[in-house]
């Protein structure tokens, strides 16, 4: 984006230098509707390139953010199914889900889930080699129900409304 300002102030300021050098004062017309002409100029460009930022802007729809902050084999597995499965999933712009995990060296691995700073899915994996998908899968679901709970508190206002309805958060 900086380098779009500095685009346009550099195209700007030669035009408007390019008017003074000019030798439009040798043929009648004055400097000062060249000025004028210039300085349109200058605005169209600039309306022209605001306008097609605005467009990308548009066009650019960033869904929810995952961070894996998975340290072994298995870890890294279960990041990877899962982020797979994310990317599929609907309306989960503007949440932040993180992939924690906590290995013991001689039990195995601890791996957990947060969803807006808020514990949503945990397993354990142990030493041995265990289906890595399955365990992915359980955590999308885990993650469908949260993201339902969330909408829901937002069309409902609070979380105090879904406590009165007897819905747990």
């Amino acid at each position: 984006m900086c380098s779009l300002w500095y685009k346009v102030v550099t195209l700007m300021s030669r035009l408007l230098r390019s008017a003074n050098t000019s030798k439009s004062s040798q043929r009648g017309i004055s400097r000062w509707s060249v000025l004028a002409k210039r300085i349109r100029t200058c605005l169209i460009v600039v309306v022209a390139v605001f306008s097609q930022t605005a467009a990308v802007a548009d066009d650019l729809n960033l869904s929810g953010l995952v961070l894996d902050r998975s340290i072994s084999r298995f870890g890294k597995d279960f990041s990877y199914y899962y982020s797979a499965y994310w990317r599929d999933l609907p309306a989960t712009e503007g949440m932040t889900l993180v992939i924690h995990e906590q290995v013991f060296p001689q039990a195995g691995t601890l791996l957990w889930l947060e969803l807006n700073q808020r514990r949503i899915y945990q397993t354990y994996l142990g030493r041995r080699h265990q289906d890595v998908r399955q365990f992915a899968e359980q955590a999308v679901f885990a993650t469908i129900e949260e993201i339902a709970r969330v909408q829901s508190a937002q069309m409902l206002g609070a979380d105090g409304v879904l406590d009165d309805l007897g819905i747990e958060p």
